[in-house]
């Protein structure tokens, strides 16, 4: 008999959207999920072929795939409506949500400036028992996660796992560029997606990466963003989530900060070190979170 996780990344596979997915297996178990959504399917009540190369697939390449409602579950997903009900992890999964989490994000095109702090953040995070997560991409994302995980190799006392969000399947890096970071990421800790293994990257699953990432974390750290930047979906994802935002200053000449000081105008908090980051955490972790912020026009959020 497969086990109930194994209909469940067949299902993801298979493209049943995140919300109808989470509705599906908040009324029943994922193999009576798979009957609903393949009437037709004479093999659905056994062990239908397409089930057992998915699940084949996740086992060759050590993914373990977490159900809502799996003691493992990060319980931060748990009630949130918008999160994936399915998630792939590469890593210990009894690590996903044991420590407190910073999502520190921001732009590929970054700065000497901003690459110097995100290291720094990523450093003095680890260094303090925080978890650093990231979408595991080049630039700001990049270097506060090697930060972290060099942190992360040197001292497994003090530091914390890290955390890295990514897009597509946890087979492989859709792009080649990144198949170094990926291993620091998960040499370092985990790799999460959403994502079943081998599917195709379409645009909703970028949008669906940033709000995993807001949505695993206490609180979100924009270094550099410029003013139409990726990192501002992690961060209206976040204020949705009336989760703690911070943002770093940066000069106003400067384009890759113009989106972390928009987010500064609209009242986030900022962060000149990891001092501030972490009484940030610390309010959150005690339930003393801001009341979600309102877009504005013009405004970053």
């Amino acid at each position: 008999m497969l086990p109930d996780a194994a209909y469940a990344a067949a299902l993801v596979a298979r493209g049943v959207p995140p919300t109808c997915l989470r509705h599906l297996l908040a009324t029943g178990s994922a193999r009576a999920a798979w009957a609903r959504t393949a009437p037709g399917d004479r093999e659905a009540a056994s062990e239908p072929a397409e089930v057992a190369a998915a699940w084949e697939t996740c086992a060759h390449l050590g993914v373990t795939v977490l159900v809502v409602g799996d003691e493992q579950f990060p319980a931060a997903l748990t009630d949130d409506p918008a999160a994936p009900a399915v998630l792939f992890v590469r890593g210990e999964p009894a690590l996903l949500g044991g420590h407190p989490t910073v999502a520190v994000v921001g732009t590929r095109r970054a700065t000497r400036y901003g690459l110097g702090v995100a290291a720094q953040l990523g450093a003095d995070l680890s260094s303090s028992g925080i978890s650093v997560a990231t979408g595991v991409a080049p630039g700001i994302e990049g270097a506060a996660h090697e930060a972290a995980a060099a942190v992360r190799r040197t001292d497994l006392s003090r530091s914390a796992p890290t955390v890295g969000v990514v897009a597509g399947g946890l087979d492989a890096p859709h792009h080649p560029s990144r198949l170094r970071l990926w291993e620091t990421a998960q040499g370092a800790g985990l790799l999460v997606s959403a994502t079943a293994v081998g599917s195709a990257v379409p645009r909703w699953r970028l949008a669906q990466r940033q709000a995993l990432l807001a949505a695993l974390a206490d609180v979100v750290v924009v270094v550099e963003c410029h003013a139409r930047g990726a990192a501002l979906e992690v961060a209206r994802a976040a204020a949705a989530r009336g989760a703690p935002i911070g943002a770093v200053p940066g000069s106003v000449r400067s384009p890759a900060s113009a989106g972390a000081n928009d987010l500064l105008a609209d009242g986030c908090f900022a962060v000149r070190d990891a001092a501030d980051v972490l009484v940030a955490v610390g309010l959150a972790r005690a339930g003393d979170r801001p009341a979600p912020l309102s877009a504005t026009p013009g405004s970053a959020l």
